[in-house]
Formats: C-alpha cells, structure tokens, sequence
C-alpha cells in the first residue's frame, strides 16, 4: 500500500472508533413554542362556535360545530381546538411564545367566555437531556 493511502485508512480508522458527541441521543423533534388552554370542563352545548384569539395583538378565529368530528376551520395555523366527538371542546392551542392571549368563545353568537391570561412558560428538553430546551405553557380558562 503507498504511504499515503496507509496514513487516510489509518486517520480513517481513528475517526471512526473516536466517540460520538455526547447529545448524539438527540431526537429530531421541532419545538415550536406553544400554549395549552384548557377550559375548566369541556364545552358541550350543541351549536355554531366560534373561537377569536388575540395573541400579542394579533387576532386569528376558529369556526366549529359542538357535537361534530369535523376540524374547526381556523384563519391561522397558529391556532387549534380540539373536540372529542360526544365530548366537545377539550382544548385549544396558540403556537409562539406570547405576553397576552385573549381567548373569546361565543355559541350561536351568545357569548360563552371572554379570557385574558399572560402565560407562564416553562422550557422541557424534548429532544433529550442537553439537546436544547423547547418553551410551552399551560394555562386553565375559567368558564362563567
């Protein structure tokens, strides 16, 4: 073998049996930061709903029917509602990390809830230990 080959196979082969970096444990899961809004029980009473979000003044709407396993039809993907068909609304969500979120509910336009929370974020380590932090906040809505 020339000199020259022998000295790469043999570079090769340190750089082979060197250990990997210590977050190669890592996942790939994206962290988009978010806040979970549960309301207090679901909402359950049949009709048309819609749901506005202000968040850090931008306002993005979702419509939906209770009872329905249809998805709401939202103006943003920055925002979700859940439901469990027989068991209605069981949670929405805002993605970004925001100061203020106002989340107003209205069923056949009689009001339901008009809330305004600033969220409390914490980091969790999705990706595994040392592999980065990811924000999100929890938050309850009362319901009147």
């Amino acid at each position: 073998m020339k000199p020259l080959a022998l000295a790469l196979a043999a570079a090769a082969g340190v750089a082979l049996s060197s250990p990997l970096p210590a977050c190669s444990s890592c996942t790939d899961i994206g962290c988009i930061p978010n806040v979970t809004i549960t309301p207090e029980h679901p909402i359950t009473d049949s009709g048309q709903y819609q749901v506005d979000f202000v968040a850090d003044g931008k306002t993005m709407t979702c419509h939906l029917k209770v009872p329905s396993s249809a998805h709401a039809d939202c103006t943003d993907d920055r925002v979700y509602v859940y439901q469990e068909r027989g068991k209605g609304i069981m949670w929405l969500s805002v993605d970004g990390k925001l100061k203020e979120v106002t989340v107003t509910i209205t069923r056949d336009d009689a009001p339901v809830v008009d809330y305004t929370f600033s969220p409390s974020y914490e980091d969790t380590e999705l990706n595994g230990p040392g592999c980065g932090t990811c924000p999100a906040a929890a938050e309850t809505m009362p319901l009147d």
